[in-house]
């Protein structure tokens, strides 16, 4: 979520993938499958809209077909079995199966003016603009053996390109064509930038150093990451559509560039930025933490990897100054927010603000007080360790009491913990 002072309103975007921070480690997988197992995608002949997924599976004997994950609903493609015979036949999930291969349809939704919605991550594609994106929630369901619980897959788009599918406790999987990739270094990893606005490719030389000083950045703060290379995809969508957003995959992360009757808007390069280091942090040093630290952290470092470059905004703790003014909750601590979000009822996401912004001007506070005794957050962040019910442990508090004082730490864990 992210709050926008010029549209006066929060910002919302149900990310479910960002419920669940795990480490994005190299794959382990345990099949004796061939590691050319895979979908092959194809867009329909005769329908655009329409994405053509097929899988051999010949060799796989038995197998079955377990459910693809999913955000905001429960429905999964429909599956037909193929047999060496040419019968074809609908088979369902979870149940033993042979066949030689298996086939779905995924149904696009059609982009119109208003741009791209990343906060659903749903299928979509832009006809005008001639993209496709498919994220693995309700649409790349997994196949499993009695002796290959975890098959190494790959899945192919049309263009050729192949993207390795994540286990379950993993961020989903986005996959995108039909855009150019803008290639960087940035300390020894590999970043991909792809967008679909025309003004953002051609004013490049004004932002894409920034967003390269930020990644830097950003790789040296948190230098132990595993993620050795990911995409940045930028999709227009106009203000009046209400949101803007981004998400981090397993090997991608969306972001929103926020346009006004087809023209960049007045603040677009700065939300741009900060939403990329935003969920670049997440890849890069937020995986295992819970919720509140995960958000409150990426959005701390957003702010502030941005605020070293000319394209200066505000801080967290002046956002949090405006926004406690208006929101009802306030004056719930992180920790209580974190275990009423868990709790996942009808009310859970009346507390997830908290995490952006009364978080973020948490962070800016602690790091604030360790510079006035010579430290820094950034050199402690990486010593961050957390207690199973996800509060700070004492190995790190005591770190920083060292450092400020406990007088100094009580004041900011009442003020904001």
């Amino acid at each position: 979520m992210f709050y926008d002072s010029e549209l006066t309103t929060l910002l919302t975007r149900s990310n479910m993938n960002n419920l669940f921070r795990v480490p994005l480690l190299a794959l382990a997988f345990t099949s004796s499958v061939a590691s050319a197992f895979q979908y092959d995608m194809t867009i329909n002949p005769l329908n655009n809209s329409l994405i053509d997924v097929k899988v051999n599976t010949e060799k796989l004997g038995v197998f079955q077909i377990q459910p693809s994950r999913t955000a905001r609903s429960e429905h999964q493609p429909t599956l037909t079995c193929i047999t060496s015979t040419g019968k074809n036949e609908s088979i369902k999930y979870q149940q033993e199966v042979i066949c030689d291969s298996v086939t779905w349809q995924l149904s696009l939704s059609k982009v119109d003016e208003t741009g791209f919605d990343i906060a659903p991550q749903i299928d979509a594609f832009s006809p005008q603009k001639g993209w496709y994106f498919i994220s693995e929630f309700n649409s790349l369901p997994h196949f499993t053996t009695a002796k290959s619980p975890d098959i190494e897959t790959r899945v192919c788009m049309p263009n050729g390109l192949c993207e390795e599918l994540p286990r379950d406790t993993q961020p989903p999987l986005f996959l995108v064509w039909g855009l150019d990739p803008i290639e960087l270094k940035i300390n020894e990893k590999n970043v991909s930038v792809l967008s679909d606005n025309q003004q953002i490719l051609s004013t490049s030389s004004q932002w894409l150093p920034i967003l390269s000083h930020q990644l830097s950045y950003l790789s040296q703060v948190f230098p132990n990451a595993s993620t050795q290379s990911w995409k940045i995809a930028f999709f227009s969508i106009d203000k009046k559509a209400g949101n803007i957003g981004g998400a981090a995959g397993s090997n991608m992360i969306l972001v929103n560039v926020l346009t006004e009757e087809n023209e960049l808007s007045k603040n677009a390069l700065q939300w741009l930025l900060k939403i990329a280091a935003h969920e670049s942090t997440h890849i890069l040093g937020t995986q295992e933490m819970p919720g509140w630290a995960a958000e409150s952290l990426a959005e701390y470092y957003a702010y502030h990897s941005l605020n070293q470059t000319q394209l200066k905004t505000k801080k967290p703790i002046e956002q949090w100054q405006k926004f406690k003014k208006v929101f009802p909750y306030a004056d719930t601590g992180l920790l209580e927010a974190s275990m009423l979000v868990s709790e996942k009822n009808q009310y859970q996401y009346q507390y997830y603000p908290l995490f952006y912004v009364k978080g973020s001007a948490f962070w800016q506070s602690l790091n604030e007080a360790l510079e006035g005794k010579g430290s820094s957050l950034d050199m402690l962040v990486n010593n961050l360790a957390f207690n199973e019910d996800g509060q700070l442990n004492a190995s790190f508090t005591q770190k920083v009491i060292a450092a400020i004082g406990t007088e100094k730490w009580s004041e900011l864990s009442d003020m904001f913990l």
